[in-house]
């Protein structure tokens, strides 16, 4: 028996968007260590704690803004989040508008948490600095997956799709193409 892929640009497009987020990660560290000779091993805290704020307050927002209820939200988000996909596949002007305002919104918090970073990370030298931040890093992740009013804990939480209103058929070639 031979075991192929159903859909092979399916494969190849989700293949591009996973390989476009590490590819933002590896050219930033290679801007700050191979350039410059600066080690950063705090870059975990900095794209994680903007994912986090998307993560937690985009199917919130959305309920909201769509007079839904929340109520026990750790565990019905699988539900929620799928009613508010299927609003945003009717809305087009909300769905882009919530995608550039978690776009700004997980900027915003990863630069302000490495704003906050930075202070202890300036009177420290090399060693010491590439500790503190993996460790501040470590701790956002245990704090993020152990409190469960910001991400439901190790639950997780399920994020609505912004792009539901393109069809099925270019939509993953669309969210390539943004990215």
């Amino acid at each position: 028996m031979i075991v192929g892929i159903a859909d092979p640009l399916r494969f190849i497009l989700d293949l591009l968007a996973f390989f476009s987020i590490y590819l933002m990660l590896s050219i930033s560290l290679n801007l700050e260590y191979g350039y410059t000779g600066i080690p950063n091993f705090g870059k975990v805290l900095f794209f994680a704690g903007g994912a986090f704020i998307v993560g937690a307050t985009t199917t919130r927002l959305l309920l909201f803004l769509m007079g839904l209820s929340s109520k026990n939200y750790c565990n019905f988000n699988v539900l929620y989040a799928s009613e508010v996909t299927n609003q945003l596949a009717l809305n087009p002007a909300l769905s882009i508008t919530m995608f550039i305002v978690m776009l700004l919104a997980g900027a915003a918090v990863g630069g302000l948490l490495g704003y906050v970073a930075s202070y202890p990370a300036i009177r420290l030298r090399e060693t010491y600095l590439g500790i503190t931040l993996l460790a501040s890093g470590e701790l956002l992740r245990i704090v993020a997956r152990n409190y469960d009013p910001l991400i439901c804990g190790t639950l997780g939480v399920s994020v609505p799709d912004v792009f539901a209103w393109i069809p099925v058929s270019i939509k993953e070639a669309v969210q390539v193409a943004i990215m």
